[in-house]
């Protein structure tokens, strides 16, 4: 070692202790920052909702970053503009009070509002006026029962904005949209009454004109044209247009769909509407990568050709590879046949699954016809014919010689599917209840004779308080009965619970009945259920606290025994495809000398439901 590093090595390690033992101090014309923006007696405010409109603003990144300068000028401002945020929620005799406390020796300082609410006020009147009485008896009572605001509510403004915009829609619904609604919001503060008048011009009565189209070059107008909620000559609606919007961007031809109506080249009571759109590549490739805890790693690469047949179809071609399954399918898309509540559909395809119990090989071809009489209800029924050939038999059967073999399924699949959700794929609100009933055939040839039901219903409930915080549960049953005596139900067709998107806590369709190695054995059997608490963490990131309960049984012959119940947390966070999912379960009451461990890690994507 050096004479010269030596010394440095020396000099730096005093230097260091010297600045370790030395009390830190500040300088006095150094800016005070803020530490914590503390709210109290806001019980109709959330502090979330009330940060948003002030200046002063507590550190983010947890807690890591450094606080903004202190302005006492801009907490009298904040005070202003939180009072006003009351009124805009019916307070008007709010008290409120500020208070700041300094910290000398770190130049921090902790600012706190608080709040003394008293009595909001309440709507006393609602007045609808027209221009002609005769338009008030058609008009009144249909646009009070819709307006959001109520009398005897307490007054918010943002319900009284949208009860004019909702007045405005149910006219544009009903063949009106050169409507106008004009509002006055009377309050007397000390009183606490709040008088509301919309002044209401309906307009004249409009009817749909014809439709031109522009900026298609691969799809015919025609198709485009069968694909419209409406027809030239109805009642102009509003809601038809948006109906019409969302069947032509759901075809997956289109970038953009764009309808106006053009009432100043109206003719007569018809509305001509322009409709452009920007289209899609006919064709396009989309590769596809990655990774699970169930899954590990998988690839995805899938091929779309649109309006291939020149029908406003879709032929996609899909392969997928990871640890558990291996596949190519092909599906052929029609809607709107028929009419527009028609949509036929063909998949056919070789699928090799790499199950817990078994690992087999599926051919299977699909013709499927289904019925939306509404935007969220839907019926279809089907044909599938398939081969599952087993490949290698994992856990104990009964009778290994009768699961070893190739099997022949002709079935019927019959389904009913109503979906309120506001998204599939993170919903916050709305439920989903779904019957599905397959039925296989001794005299479609079909090798196995049985009925197999599944029903499903799921709820998310979005909760007042605390705010953005909801409760969701799903429940799901299913049973699968031989139709010829004493034949077992194979594995390819029995229920194995248990995983990420099932009872978290056991592994992957471990949930059920087990033979002596902790293989499962599936069940005829089978009920889950999942309650869960989403709730905000930090920006994009959620957390959840989950119970589940589930379990398989032999068949309906044997009796259905206990549920295994499990508990645990999770974070999700918000991605353009969905929530990235964490979830840690634990089992409460695991089977007895059971193999499997109590705790159990997922990752994946896409809530659990």
């Amino acid at each position: 070692m050096s004479l010269r590093y030596r010394i440095f090595s020396a000099v730096f390690t005093v230097c260091f202790l010297l600045l370790l033992n030395s009390p830190v101090s500040w300088a006095d014309n150094d800016p005070w920052r803020v530490k914590s923006v503390v709210f109290k007696g806001f019980d109709n405010i959330s502090p979330s909702s009330a940060s948003e409109v002030m200046e002063t603003k507590a550190p983010g990144g947890l807690g890591f970053r450094q606080g903004e300068v202190f302005d006492p000028l801009a907490v009298d401002r904040d005070k202003d503009r939180l009072l006003e945020l009351y009124q805009e929620y019916g307070f008007f005799q709010v008290k409120l009070t500020t208070k700041v406390e300094k910290d000398p020796a770190t130049r921090k300082v902790t600012v706190t509002f608080e709040s003394h609410e008293n009595q909001p006020a309440r709507i006393r009147n609602i007045r609808l006026e027209f221009p002609n009485e005769e338009q008030a008896k058609i008009w009144r009572e249909k646009l009070l029962a819709k307006a959001v605001i109520k009398k005897g509510k307490r007054f918010v403004l943002d319900n009284y904005r949208k009860s004019k915009d909702e007045l405005s829609s149910v006219m544009s619904d009903e063949a009106h949209p050169m409507n106008k609604v004009k509002g006055q919001v009377l309050v007397q503060p000390d009183r606490l009454h709040a008088d509301i008048i919309f002044r209401i011009t309906p307009g004249p009565k409009v009817y749909f004109g014809p439709t031109r189209v522009t900026g298609n070059q691969n799809v015919r107008e025609g198709i485009i044209k069968r694909l419209l909620a409406y027809e030239e000559g109805e009642p102009f609606s509003l809601s038809l247009l948006r109906k019409s919007q969302s069947r032509l961007l759901d075809t997956g031809f289109f970038n953009s769909v764009s309808l106006k109506p053009r009432y100043r080249k109206m003719k007569g009571e018809k509305a001509p509407i322009w409709l452009e759109v920007h289209e899609r590549k006919p064709h396009s490739f989309r590769f596809g990568l990655g990774w699970g805890t169930e899954e590990s790693v998988r690839v995805r690469l899938s091929q779309m050709n649109r309006d291939p047949f020149d029908l406003g179809d879709t032929l996609s071609l899909e392969a997928k590879i990871s640890s558990l399954y291996e596949g190519a399918v092909a599906r052929w898309k029609v809607p709107h046949i028929s009419g527009w509540n028609y949509h036929f559909g063909l998949s056919g395809g070789v699928e090799q699954k790499d199950d817990e119990a078994f690992n087999h090989r599926r051919y299977f071809i699909s013709p499927v016809l289904e019925y939306k009489p509404s935007e969220r209800y839907s019926f279809f029924l089907g044909y599938n014919a398939e081969i599952d050939r087993m490949l290698d038999l994992k856990a104990a059967v009964p009778d290994p010689v009768y699961e070893d073999q190739a099997f022949y399924i002709a079935s019927i699949p019959l389904g009913v599917k109503y979906d309120a959700r506001d998204s599939v794929l993170n919903p916050t609100k709305g439920f989903l209840l779904r019957l599905e009933v397959e039925t296989a055939l001794k005299a479609l040839n079909s090798d196995l004779g049985f009925v197999r039901p599944l029903a499903e219903f799921s709820y998310i409930h979005p909760l007042k308080r605390p705010k953005r915080w909801s409760l969701a549960t799903r429940i799901q049953a299913g049973a699968v009965f031989s139709l010829l005596d004493d034949e077992r139900i194979p594995l390819v067709r029995r229920f194995f619970p248990g995983g990420a998107n099932s009872v978290r806590g056991f592994p992957y369709q471990s949930l059920g009945p087990l033979d002596s190695a902790g293989k499962p054995l599936g069940g005829e059997v089978m009920f889950v259920s999942n309650w869960e608490v989403r709730f905000p963490v930090y920006k994009e990131l959620g957390g959840v606290l989950f119970v589940d309960a589930g379990n398989a049984w032999e068949n309906v012959d044997t009796g259905i025994g206990s549920l295994r119940f499990t508990a645990g947390f999770g974070l999700r966070y918000e991605t353009p495809v969905g929530p990235l999912r964490m979830d840690v379960g634990y089992q409460l009451n695991p089977p007895e000398d059971s193999p499997i461990s109590r705790y159990q890690f997922y990752l994946s994507v896409g809530q659990a439901f």
